[in-house]
């Protein structure tokens, strides 16, 4: 659930010769996404997620400096099928991923291929390494393990109450999947820090109905994209490290957060079609009144702690200078010396209140964005013919809101835009 408010907050008068005047803006607050088994729970989902929408509105009027509600100005609310994942039936290890012979695929013709993956997990060093996905090598093990709280095919929610059931031996599970890129990414994690974690993969078939569980035996190996060297993986991010010591301190805030995966643009004939100027109309972009620009200066020292023969860059001053409207220089300075960060953020600090009283300045002079002018035939005409946003070039398509784009400092219009990209 999605909504979108409208704030409004009074600027008081200064002196006696100036007039009050107010500021509005407007704010998209977005609810968790909830799932849903059953119609009898709608009504209790749907009251959780007003609820925390109106927590965070009462957080932004109490951190906002004076906002105050205005009015709703808008609802949107999106569902879709959920599918629950459940794994059984047998599968082909992508080949990209077959070929760094990280994964053993149990060979299995029945729905119990979760049951395989983790005995080839816990005891795959105690068989043949060369046909570690034979499955009667493993049916002495079976014992030592109770598997009747499971269902077959076996769905996360199984995975979690088989863990609890064996607590006691600290049995931990992650499960990772297989996207549509065929990329690697993170279905769920065990919470039992302390244990001994075991990883699974699981692939969806697109023919089938359901998926197929495998053992990762080398999560080093098979997350690493070049080099034999060993890696060492955030499982909660995917992201690798070259030694323990940098792990330990990059996952101290990342399991603050929910599993999540970076990702960032392909590259398409050299270039990244989302961060090209070629491919962005940056005229259309709003510019700010002000911008602080900083440039370092270093000198590169012998690094004698290192392993190998390397430079290291040693800060020995900066440049700074503060830009503001009309391409009006406000404020410029530079330092060559030790301690030159502290220098900067000093100065950086400094920089910002005088940009701070320039910008008061600025808005008790303007008082309020100006409003859009009436358009001209011409323009009108251009507004109902437009096809494609002027700002990012995208096509619009039977669930697109075409808007009116306009200068805030003019109040002349400017060209058609999506919704999305105009608030932006």
């Amino acid at each position: 659930m999605t909504l979108l408010c409208k704030f409004k907050r009074i600027h008081p008068s200064v002196d006696e010769e100036e007039v009050e005047f107010m500021e509005t803006t407007e704010q998209y607050f977005n609810s968790s996404l909830k799932i849903i088994l059953s119609p009898l729970y709608i009504n209790r989902i749907f009251c959780d997620m007003v609820n925390q929408i109106d927590n965070n509105v009462e957080i932004f009027e109490r951190n906002g400096s004076g906002w105050i509600l205005d009015e709703v100005k808008g609802c949107d609310i999106r569902t879709a099928q959920f599918e629950i994942l459940k794994g059984g039936c047998s599968c082909i290890i992508p080949s990209h991923l077959k070929n760094k012979n990280a994964i053993v695929n149990p060979d299995n013709k029945e729905n119990d291929c979760f049951v395989l993956a983790f005995l080839i997990c816990m005891h795959g060093d105690s068989v043949d390494n060369r046909h570690r996905g034979i499955i009667s090598q493993y049916e002495k093990f079976k014992t030592h393990y109770d598997f009747s709280s499971l269902k077959f095919p076996t769905s996360l929610k199984d995975i979690i109450a088989f863990e609890k059931r064996h607590k006691h031996i600290k049995i931990g599970i992650n499960v990772f999947g297989i996207d549509q890129e065929e990329q690697l990414n993170v279905l769920r994690l065990t919470p039992h820090a302390n244990s001994r974690t075991h990883k699974i993969v699981y692939i969806q078939d697109a023919f089938k109905q359901h998926g197929h569980y495998m053992s990762i035996l080398n999560f080093s190996r098979l997350i690493n994209r070049q080099g034999h060297h060993r890696k060492f993986v955030c499982y909660n991010c995917l992201n690798t490290f070259g030694d323990e010591k940098r792990l330990d301190s990059h996952q101290q805030l990342c399991f603050e957060f929910k599993t999540q995966k970076v990702s960032v643009p392909s590259v398409v004939d050299g270039k990244i079609p989302f961060c090209s100027f070629e491919s962005k109309k940056l005229s259309n972009k709003l510019k700010c009144n002000f911008v602080i620009y900083g440039d370092f200066e270093a000198m590169l020292t012998d690094d004698n702690t290192s392993t190998t023969s390397i430079d290291k860059h040693k800060i020995s001053g900066y440049n700074l200078a503060v830009i503001g409207p009309n391409k009006k220089l406000v404020h410029i300075s530079k330092y060559r010396g030790p301690n030159s960060i502290d220098k900067f953020i000093d100065e950086e600090s400094a920089s910002e209140s005088q940009v701070n009283l320039q910008a008061s300045f600025c808005i008790q002079r303007n008082k309020i964005h100006i409003a859009m002018k009436q358009l001209s035939l011409e323009e009108e005409y251009d507004f109902s013919m437009a096809d494609s946003c002027h700002i990012c070039e995208h096509d619009f398509d039977h669930q697109s809101i075409k808007v009116r784009d306009h200068d805030h400092n003019t109040g002349l219009f400017r060209g058609a835009a999506h919704r999305e990209c105009n608030a932006s």
